[in-house]
């Protein structure tokens, strides 16, 4: 979904921050920031087009030098891809690559509903008279 709001290639300026560090060892803290940094289920491709990462460690100071990163020369404005669908293509929302990951989304969430609604009636053929009436019930 960031990617769609985003754009592909617009994450120059974004900034990955993880928290909590005070909650885990370091060396506990330092493997779950490879495994972001280089897993494609996590942060990876927006690191290899330029997202930066940076700790918060729970102290107003660590939040200063965060929000600082924003203001230095290397920040480009840049327009994101929602913003480009919205104003310049005057795309509706079901035309935007966000909404149309939201619908994907949706209908795979339909669809497990769907496959949960069959089975709760495929299994309720071996409950009692009184069973099968509030089974229905919740179906409905």
């Amino acid at each position: 979904m960031f990617h769609r709001l985003c754009g592909r290639y617009d994450v120059k300026n974004v900034i990955l921050v993880t928290t909590m560090w005070s909650q885990v060892t370091p060396d506990v803290g330092k493997r779950r920031e490879v495994e972001l940094h280089g897993s494609p289920d996590f942060w990876k491709s927006l690191m290899e087009r330029g997202a930066r990462t940076k700790r918060f460690v729970d102290t107003p100071k660590s939040a200063k030098e965060i929000v600082s990163l924003l203001f230095q020369g290397s920040v480009q404005p840049t327009r994101l891809q929602i913003q480009r669908e919205l104003v310049d293509s005057k795309f509706s929302l079901v035309h935007m690559d966000a909404g149309r990951e939201v619908r994907v989304k949706l209908e795979q969430q339909m669809m497990l509903v769907d496959a949960q609604l069959k089975m709760v009636k495929r299994d309720k053929t071996g409950l009692s008279g009184r069973e099968v009436d509030l089974a229905n019930k919740e179906i409905k």
